[in-house]
């Protein structure tokens, strides 16, 4: 276990008893700010570099991974059974004082796909989620990689997130398209 994990455990069981979550890595980094709360059966795999900032929040069962960073910013929860990849390429960032339902899916990548070569062996194109301040993301969403949302975006449930989108619109639909403005 490396000494960063080790330190975070400790101060999560102090702070939150009977709170654990595992790894399955060796380069595990993990930053954390008071107030932070992370969920019974959160799993960090591969060498993802967490940041979670003052107040945020991980509910259960959720996975992080890949080998890149993810930003949860201050007072930003994460729902249930949701998983966050992130590339070393690419990245997941969290502004502050957002909330997500359940079943969010947030991956950052998509395999490379010449015919000529196995796909296993083509490596990735990755490039940066970004979620604005005070954004709402509701249940089972999907945002692949390139997609963002400005500071106070709604999404509906069921949605796939698959490009950027501008500042207080509510947005819907599969792939997801602007339906009104926050008023």
């Amino acid at each position: 276990m490396s000494n960063i994990f080790t330190k975070a455990h400790n101060y999560l069981n102090r702070v939150h008893k009977k709170r654990t979550y595992k790894h399955r890595c060796r380069k595990l980094k993990i930053e954390y700010k008071p107030g932070v709360v992370i969920g019974k059966n959160v799993q960090i795999w591969g060498e993802a570099k967490v940041h979670l900032s003052e107040g945020s929040r991980i509910a259960d069962n959720c996975i992080l991974w890949g080998n890149g960073d993810i930003y949860i910013g201050k007072r930003t929860s994460i729902g249930e059974n949701s998983m966050i990849y992130a590339n070393k390429n690419g990245g997941v960032v969290f502004g502050d004082d957002s909330c997500t339902a359940v079943n969010l899916y947030l991956i950052d990548s998509n395999h490379l796909t010449a015919k000529d070569k196995l796909i296993s062996e083509q490596g990735f194109d990755s490039e940066k989620i970004v979620i604005g301040n005070d954004v709402w993301i509701g249940a089972n969403v999907t945002m692949i990689k390139g997609s963002s949302l400005g500071n106070g975006c709604v999404v509906g449930a069921c949605s796939l997130v698959n490009k950027k989108f501008g500042e207080y619109v509510i947005i819907g639909g599969v792939p997801a398209k602007v339906l009104k403005n926050r008023e």
